[in-house]
């Protein structure tokens, strides 16, 4: 006995070949499937950190934004605070001086 006595052929028949051939697109259909499926998903991760790189751009704008306001706010008030206390002083010498005259028409 030789060794192409034992090679057995095997020989389907079209049913058989048509189920291999269903089966292997049966296998690529769910291989494409699942490719489809993990593209899906990855796209939708990549949609998520968009949109939250997006939002965390925006919050750090607005906040740059309300930072700038608070801190023209604070100017304001002190140039107002400035601006009052000049005021007081202004009276306080005008108060003074007109106080200072009469003493002086009362002494003479």
């Amino acid at each position: 006995m030789s060794d192409s006595d034992n090679v057995q052929i095997r020989i389907r028949t079209p049913a058989q070949l048509y189920i291999k051939l269903v089966r292997a697109c049966v296998a690529c259909t769910e291989s494409q499937k699942m490719k489809d499926r993990e593209e899906r998903a990855r796209l939708a991760r990549e949609r998520r950190e968009l949109a939250e790189r997006k939002r965390r751009e925006e919050l750090s704008e607005s906040l740059a934004r309300h930072q700038e306001i608070r801190r023209k706010q604070e100017e304001e008030r002190r140039r107002r605070m400035e601006e009052l206390k000049r005021r007081d002083e202004e009276h306080r010498i005008l108060v003074e001086e007109r106080r200072k005259r009469l003493l002086d028409e009362e002494n003479v």
